[in-house]
């Protein structure tokens, strides 16, 4: 498997408030950086197929950090199995900037963040 992921290597990652994961979704977290410091955030996220194929990705995934670098550093992606697997891979800056607008979504303390609606309540 390459050192550096792409935006395709994940079919999906939405925000995780308020949502039941779907069926091939599984928790992740997106760490990053803002004016205030470095904020964690829960995510679902869908590996692409090609993602699972890899022989350096942990069988059967169980989630995924996203890892905000510093001073313009790739992302890094730990990928995350069963009894501590995991697979430790890049993903440049413009991969998850494409990875961002691909699913509609901006981070908190970003240009262009509004908060989620709050989750309706179920009768």
């Amino acid at each position: 498997m390459p050192t550096d992921l792409t935006a395709a290597a994940f079919a999906r990652l939405r925000l995780r408030y308020g949502a039941e994961p779907e069926p091939g979704e599984v928790p992740a977290i997106v760490e990053h950086d803002f004016d205030a410091g470095r904020m964690a955030d829960h995510y679902l996220a869908t590996p692409a197929p090609g993602l699972a194929a890899a022989a350096a990705v942990p069988e059967p995934l169980s989630g995924v950090l996203f890892l905000q670098g510093r001073n313009g550093a790739p992302w890094r992606v730990v990928l995350c199995g069963a009894q501590g697997a995991r697979a430790e891979l890049a993903l440049p800056c413009a991969e998850w900037a494409a990875l961002c607008r691909e699913n509609g979504f901006v981070l908190p303390g970003e240009d262009g963040f509004a908060p989620p609606a709050p989750p309706a309540k179920a009768h």
